[in-house]
């Protein structure tokens, strides 16, 4: 491999990225979590400088919703949704590299 070549490579980073809730026109509040969406709709949670450190991150935070949810207080009433569509979330959750083109909007 030439040197610019390794240089590029050490550049890239990683994001967890979680999909994003979905909250209709007229409704009330959110209906549920996206999962099939395009990355380019998903959140970017957090990044990292390897693969290594994002999937730690994944399997000690986000695969764990429930842990999550006992160590951080509920959300204050209207502000948001966390019990359900957290929880989808969290298991949705997926690590890509940062420079994954379908994070990309087209």
């Amino acid at each position: 491999m030439k040197l610019r070549h390794a240089a590029a490579l050490a550049l890239v980073g990683w994001c967890l990225i979680l999909p994003p809730i979905v909250y209709p026109p007229q409704s009330n509040g959110p209906t549920h979590v996206e999962q099939n969406a395009p990355l380019s709709q998903w959140r970017v949670w957090r990044r990292f400088d390897s693969q290594k450190d994002c999937e730690e991150a994944l399997q000690l935070g986000f695969k764990k919703p429930a842990e999550l949810r006992a160590t951080r207080p509920p959300p204050a009433v209207g502000t948001g949704v966390w019990t359900g569509y957290a929880d989808a979330q969290a298991e949705a959750a997926r690590c890509v590299k940062d420079d994954d083109p379908r994070l990309k909007a087209n």
